[in-house]
C-alpha cells in the first residue's frame, strides 16, 4: 500500500535529521555520487555507505535514516522536482569535490531543500544546470561554488544559487571582452510605480488611496492593505475575501519615460553586419548605439523579459507579508492566503496596465533594442520577437511581467568569437 505524505510532513521529518548532532561526521569511504542518476541510486549509495560502519555508530544510523527520508519523497506529488535537484547536486559534488563527503552535510542539503517553494526549486534547478553546462564557466569557479555545499559552513542552497547566478553576468560580460568586440556593458533595471487611484470601502474597512500612495516601499503598501483587511468583518472565506479586495482595487501605473528607464544588457559600439556569401552584399543587422538583451536560454521557449512590483523578491519581504497575513482573523494557512493575494494582485496589475499605457511602456522599453542574444550566441533581431504583458514572472511566481516570444520561423544569426573577443561580423548557423 502506498503511503502518501504531505510536503509539510516531509519538511518536519527532514528537519529532525540535523537536530540530534552538532558535530561533523565524515565517512571512511567516499559515496560514489558519479553513479547517482536517480533517487533510488542516491538511497542505495547512502544506505550502503552507512552499513559499512559499526552497528552502533551515528554514521551508520544516519545513512539508514537519510535513505528512509529519500524514500518518503516517492510519496510526494512533486517528487520529480526534488529528484532533479538532488541528483544534480550529487553530480556536481562528484565532479568537483575531492575527498570524503559528510552524511550530515547531505542531511543539511535535504533539510534546506525541503523548505523551498516548489516553483522556485524548479527554476533554480533549470538555471544551475544551464550555467554549469556552459563551457565558458570556469572550472575553478565551479569548484569554489561546490565548496559552499561541502565545506564547514552551514548549507545554504539560496546562497549557492545566488553565487551560481553570477555566471550569468559573466556570460553577458564576456561579449564585451576583447579589442574587436562591438559590445559594451550597459545593464539596466527598468521600474514603474504602482499607486491607488481611489479609496476602496467595504463594511467597516477603508483602504485609503492617499495612505497607500504615501508608503515608502512597495512591501509597506501591501502590508497596509493586509492590515486593513484584518480589521474587516468577513462572512465568507478569508481567501475569497482577499481575492475580492485585491481584484477590486483601482490601481494606476506611473512610468518614467526617460531614456535611462529601458531594458538592456549591452550597447553596440559598432554595428553588427552580415555578408551574404552569394551576393557579397553586406547587410546591417543591428546599428551602433542600439541595445542588446542577453538571455542564456533557448530562443524556442517564451520567458520573461522584466518584472515589476516584486514585493516578494526576498525571503525577508515575503516573510513580512506572510506574517502580516497570519494576523488576519480566521486565516488557517498563511502561505495559501499569500499565494491568493499575490495571484490576485498580479492579475489586477496586469489587467490595469493592459487597458491603459501597457503598449506605450513596452514600446519605450524596447524602442532602441536591436534584438536578443540567446543560448549558443544566437542573435535574433527584434522584429522577430513579440513582447507582451503577463501576470507570471520568475519561477512561475505571480508578478506583473513583460514576456517575450520568438516567431516560429525567425531570422537567426550567430555572434562569432575570434579568439580575441566577439566580432561585429555575424554568420548564419
Amino acid at each position: 500500500m502506498r503511503i502518501v505524505i504531505t510536503l509539510e510532513q516531509f519538511r518536519l521529518m527532514s528537519s529532525l535529521l540535523t537536530e540530534d548532532d552538532a558535530s561533523e561526521i565524515y565517512l571512511d569511504r567516499d559515496v560514489d555520487f558519479s553513479k547517482v542518476t536517480s533517487l533510488d541510486d542516491l538511497k542505495t549509495a547512502v544506505k550502503t555507505t552507512g552499513l559499512q560502519h559499526s552497528k552502533d555508530t551515528k554514521t551508520r544510523s544516519r545513512g539508514i535514516e537519510i535513505s528512509k527520508m529519500l524514500s518518503n519523497i516517492d510519496s510526494i506529488d512533486d517528487k520529480e522536482v526534488f529528484e532533479k535537484y538532488f541528483t544534480k547536486i550529487a553530480e556536481l559534488i562528484s565532479r568537483y569535490k575531492k575527498g570524503s563527503f559528510s552524511l550530515k552535510k547531505l542531511s543539511e542539503i535535504i533539510n534546506d531543500l525541503s523548505g523551498k517553494d516548489l516553483n522556485v526549486a524548479k527554476q533554480q534547478v533549470e538555471d544551475i544546470v544551464t550555467i554549469f553546462e556552459d563551457p565558458r564557466f570556469g572550472e575553478n569557479h565551479k569548484k569554489k561554488l561546490i565548496s559552499l555545499l561541502t565545506g564547514s559552513g552551514i548549507v545554504d542552497l539560496d546562497k549557492f544559487y545566488d553565487e551560481t547566478k553570477r555566471a550569468y553576468a559573466d556570460y553577458e560580460n564576456s561579449f564585451a571582452e576583447g579589442v574587436l568586440s562591438p559590445f559594451m556593458i550597459f545593464r539596466t533595471s527598468p521600474s514603474l510605480k504602482v499607486l491607488l487611484e481611489s479609496d476602496l470601502s467595504y463594511n467597516n474597512m477603508i483602504i485609503s488611496a492617499s495612505e497607500f500612495n504615501n508608503k515608502e516601499s512597495d512591501v509597506e503598501k501591501i502590508i497596509y492593505i493586509i492590515n486593513q483587511i484584518a480589521k474587516c468583518k468577513v462572512y465568507t472565506s478569508i481567501d475569497e475575501f482577499v481575492n475580492y479586495v485585491l481584484n477590486n482595487l483601482k490601481f494606476t501605473i506611473l512610468f518614467d519615460y526617460s531614456p535611462e528607464n529601458i531594458k538592456a544588457d549591452l550597447m553596440l559600439k559598432d554595428s553588427l553586419v552580415y555578408e551574404d556569401r552569394q551576393t557579397k552584399k553586406v547587410i546591417k543587422i543591428a546599428g551602433k548605439g542600439e541595445y542588446v538583451e542577453v538571455k542564456y536560454k533557448p530562443y524556442t521557449t517564451p520567458s520573461y523579459l522584466s518584472e515589476f512590483f516584486k514585493v516578494d523578491a526576498t525571503n525577508k519581504s515575503a516573510g513580512m507579508i506572510t506574517e502580516a497575513i497570519s494576523r488576519i482573523p480566521r486565516v488557517d494557512n498563511p502561505q495559501k492566503t499569500f499565494k491568493v493575494l499575490m495571484s490576485s494582485l498580479a492579475s489586477n496589475l496586469s489587467r490595469t496596465v493592459k487597458t491603459t499605457d501597457g503598449d506605450k511602456i513596452i514600446n519605450h522599453l524596447t524602442q532602441n533594442l536591436s534584438g536578443i542574444i540567446f543560448k549558443d550566441n544566437i542573435f535574433i533581431p527584434k522584429e522577430y520577437i513579440r513582447f507582451f504583458w503577463y501576470d507570471v514572472g520568475y519561477a512561475g511566481r505571480s508578478r506583473l511581467s513583460i514576456w517575450y516570444e520568438v516567431d516560429k520561423d525567425p531570422e537567426l544569426y550567430k555572434i562569432a568569437n575570434t579568439g580575441q573577443g566577439f566580432s561585429r561580423y555575424v554568420f548564419k548557423p
